[in-house]
């Protein structure tokens, strides 16, 4: 039998450092018949109660905007939004 390699000890990563990314998905086209409809898949993350829109490789496309409280739904606030 061969033994298996050790384990390496964990290296701190910048895991910390990197948002939450989230996936959100738009319906753009509603089905019909035999058509399926359809949708768009955009990325974004929030932070500083600001949303950070990304590719989907996670990089920042330049795109953000601040969240406001009041400017939504009665309730909202950026963590609910995010």
């Amino acid at each position: 039998m061969i033994p298996l390699p050790r384990a390496r000890t964990p290296i701190a990563c910048e895991a910390a450092d990197k948002p939450d990314i989230k996936v959100v998905r738009v319906q753009t086209a509603q089905p019909l018949g035999n058509d399926p409809g359809a949708i768009t898949v955009s990325y974004c993350s929030v932070q500083d109660d600001v949303v950070v829109m990304r590719d989907e490789d996670g990089r920042p496309t330049g795109k953000r905007q601040k969240l406001v409280v009041g400017e939504g739904w009665p309730g909202d606030s950026p963590a609910r939004l995010s």
